[in-house]
């Protein structure tokens, strides 16, 4: 009897062991850990990449119902933020109302929204050009960041977006002439407010913001406008 005991006891263990493991690996596999996200760092060669690659930087901000524009995944404070335009941001914000997709056609939800800019079409001239707003979004995982560049730039850029529905990136230049918008050469559709205007070096200088209407274009010399990242982050400085 002793032996006929041992056995069951062995038997009974090795049920338990079988059903430990059963459960928790399926708690491990139905509930994975977001992989971490590394803070990005400038790299060299970004006006050389194909339109396919600058893809991957490229956030579709959609208002259900409403409208389709253009955002980019950064760095602030060590956390991941979404950047846009204000003015692609409705007057009253409802986050369920409010979808983010990257080029994978992967989806997140936005669990904030910090409107600390103001919508430059409210204001007389286009300024002052503080057009912008940070997303927190729900799954930051999913997005492809990039760093900031912290002075006013000028020289040439690439512009990724995701304008009147499909995938463009403008290439030209960028300048500045004041301390409101930077200037561009580049005209992009509707949809592309909110896109990053990137450096040779990978780093966000601006948000493209508005194009400049082609009957006015011979007048005022330049195709579009960006709001400054230099001016944003004075911005959130000052608050």
């Amino acid at each position: 009897m002793p032996i006929e005991t041992g056995k069951i006891a062995v038997r009974a263990q090795c049920v338990l062991t079988l059903l430990a493991i059963l459960i928790f690996g399926n708690a491990c596999i139905t509930q994975p850990v977001p992989p971490a996200i590394s803070e990005p760092f400038p790299q060299r060669g970004f006006c050389d990449l194909s339109d396919e690659e600058l893809r991957k930087f490229v956030i579709e901000l959609n208002i259900i119902g409403v409208s389709s524009s253009t955002a980019v995944a950064t760095f602030l404070g060590g956390k991941l933020f979404i950047l846009t335009n204000r003015h692609n941001l409705p007057d009253q914000v409802t986050l369920e109302t409010i979808k983010l997709r990257n080029n994978k056609y992967q989806y997140s939800n936005v669990d904030g929204v910090i409107k600390l800019g103001r919508d430059y079409a409210l204001e007389k001239g286009l300024g002052p050009a503080r057009d912008y707003a940070m997303l927190v979004p729900s799954k930051p995982h999913i997005f492809q960041p990039l760093p900031l560049h912290f002075g006013r730039y000028t020289g040439e850029v690439v512009i990724p977006s995701y304008a009147a529905r499909l995938y463009e990136v403008g290439r030209g230049t960028q300048w500045h002439t004041d301390d409101l918008f930077d200037r561009l050469d580049v005209w992009l559709e509707k949809g592309a407010s909110g896109a990053p205007v990137i450096t040779c070096d990978g780093e966000i200088a601006g948000l493209y913001t508005a194009l400049v209407r082609p009957k006015d274009f011979e007048r005022a010399g330049f195709k579009a406008i960006s709001t400054p990242i230099s001016i944003i982050i004075s911005d959130l400085r000052d608050k």
